[in-house]
């Protein structure tokens, strides 16, 4: 495993560069670059075809005031397009994400967190939905105040979210971050398939979990005693896919709504089918047994069959905008 770039640098070229990037750090944040990027693209798209209409910005009452004292003239206001807020999206998808993933992470380790207290700064144990849900609130609250329409947005990030959880799983697999299956004791299906593609034991990874590595020194010295699944990179493969249908289909569809709708189901049909082989806390409701993920993934596909109804009834004429 790769705990810094560093660390892969030095395996893939023999040499090493004492950089100051945590592998899975570097990968969110090229899961933020990829997600922006194809976020204006989309948008910018959506603005040429009249689907999303520019809106007047005007000058906040401090502005107002410093020019009062200087004798400055004010802009009356200027038009802005959606696609020029996306870096201020970008900001609050970030502090939201982080915030609420650490959160939705401390729920459901709170023993773990009350024994190491400083786990609450540390930037590992984040959960993915506690971002999704919280940066998706705030961004969808910045866009009802700018009047940006919520769905041709909601639209326009649905492949952006899928191909940045892609990148960021990525993260967590070179990592070793703890985020992996259960125990795989089935042989491989052919020979030739490397063993991090099938079943794997994550050596020198970043949690520190499983036994000490003979004659290692140091951090990072712990490999887990069996082989499990590395459902990290299943959920790459599986999301890069999903990202392409979504990409594929997103000219296609012309109901405001619905592709946001079908990424809203599929991210919660793989996560759900995923949480069979992986390794979670679970909680007990009477004679159910379930994960924090698998209670969120079944929540999401239900909303997203609902946003997949209701929007079609809009179209039909059955509900009035």
């Amino acid at each position: 495993m790769y705990p810094t770039i560093s660390d892969l640098l030095y395996d893939l070229f023999g040499f090493n560069i004492p950089l100051p990037f945590q592998t899975f750090g570097f990968f969110v944040a090229i899961a933020f670059v990829a997600a922006t990027y194809l976020l204006k693209k989309e948008l910018k798209r959506k603005e040429l075809a009249g689907q999303l209409l520019p809106q007047k910005e005007f000058p906040s009452a401090r502005h107002w005031f410093f020019a009062s004292r200087t004798g400055r003239t004010v802009n009356q206001g200027k038009l802005v397009w959606p696609h020029e807020r996306v870096d201020t999206m970008l900001v609050i998808a970030a502090i939201g994400g982080l915030a609420g993933a650490k959160l939705f992470d401390g729920l459901e380790n709170w023993n773990s967190y009350m024994t190491h207290p400083e786990n609450f700064i540390a930037f590992s144990g984040l959960t993915f939905y506690g971002g999704l849900i919280v940066a998706t609130t705030g961004i969808m609250i910045y866009a009802h105040r700018k009047m940006i329409n919520q769905w041709q947005l909601a639209d326009s990030a649905a492949p952006a979210l899928m191909i940045g959880y892609a990148i960021g799983r990525i993260g967590c697999h070179m990592s070793g971050d703890g985020d992996w299956g259960i125990e795989n004791p089935d042989s491989k299906p052919f020979h030739g398939l490397p063993d991090w593609l099938w079943s794997y034991t994550y050596p020198h990874n970043i949690s520190d979990q499983g036994i000490l590595i003979p004659g290692c020194e140091g951090k990072r010295c712990f490999v887990l005693p069996h082989p499990v699944y590395p459902i990290a990179f299943y959920e790459f493969m599986i999301c890069a896919l999903l990202f392409f249908v979504l990409w594929i289909i997103r000219k296609k569809i012309k109901t405001a709504g619905w592709l946001f709708g079908i990424y809203v189901v599929m991210n919660g049909v793989e996560r759900f089918l995923v949480e069979m082989i992986r390794v979670n806390n679970k909680y007990q409701f009477g004679s159910l047994r379930f994960t924090q993920a698998e209670l969120i993934s079944l929540t999401l596909f239900l909303t997203g069959t609902a946003i997949l109804i209701l929007r079609s009834k809009r179209v039909t004429g059955e509900i009035k905008y």
